[in-house]
């Protein structure tokens, strides 16, 4: 009952999302999925919500689009690192954001995979709480599925979640790549965790000679087969 409810609620005018059912592999278990990519529907919740949206590289024809390379007075100063996984080029640009509305359309960029999710799951919120399904038993989790050749891009082309990539220097353009699919919640984190390891390069580099001459101080010295 409560599965149809929802089926209804997803696919019907106050959601418009694509919804689907598959069993588990064991067929104890059902999955619902639930996708949003009909543009027309983005762009309809996106307004009544809404929702911030970034521009695009068509509002900053006529002025200069900031980058995390400032040289003062308006100056930036714009690097490129190739592509993201989606194919769209990775830039250190950081274009404003906007409240979304239908006549700002034509000034901003596309839907990516991670601000679909984001209004799916604030839409979702809006008639049904999530956590209460899963408290009260109804759903057992509630997550979003992985893009498998995503994540493989992620391991062969930016050596990201790579176990022979440990050593690696932590590049400031990584979380970048990481931003545009987990969000920026999860890329934070990562890029904090690069600036702490750059922060500490530096003082673990001057602390080796002294860590070596307190290990060399507290070896015991023998003359002669005596030890003092």
């Amino acid at each position: 009952m409560v599965l149809k409810e929802l089926v209804d609620l997803f696919e019907g005018p106050a959601c418009g999302f694509r919804v689907g059912q598959f069993p588990s592999i064991d067929q104890d278990e059902l999955f619902l999925t639930v996708a949003l990519d009909d543009e027309e529907v983005m762009e309809a919740i996106g307004q009544e919500e809404e929702f911030p949206a970034m521009l695009s590289e068509e509002a900053y024809r006529a002025h200069i689009c900031p980058t995390d390379d400032s040289r003062g007075g308006g100056i930036f100063r714009e690097s490129r690192y190739g592509e993201h996984i989606d194919g769209t080029p990775h830039t250190n640009r950081y274009p404003g954001y906007v409240r979304f509305h239908l006549r700002f359309r034509e000034i901003l960029a596309p839907w990516n995979e991670a601000e679909r999710i984001r209004l799916l799951r604030r839409r979702m919120r809006k008639f049904v709480k999530l956590h209460r399904l899963v408290e009260e038993g109804i759903a057992k989790q509630v997550f979003c599925a992985h893009h498998w050749h995503d994540l493989t891009k992620f391991r062969r082309e930016k050596r990201w979640n790579d176990p022979f990539a440990l050593l690696q220097w932590p590049s400031e353009e990584i979380p970048d790549c990481i931003q545009l699919y987990f969000g920026p919640d999860v890329a934070f984190f990562f890029h904090w965790f690069n600036a702490y390891t750059r922060w500490l390069l530096c003082p673990a580099i001057l602390s080796m000679p002294i860590f070596l001459q307190e290990q060399v101080a507290a070896r015991p010295m023998s003359w002669g087969g005596l030890t003092p």
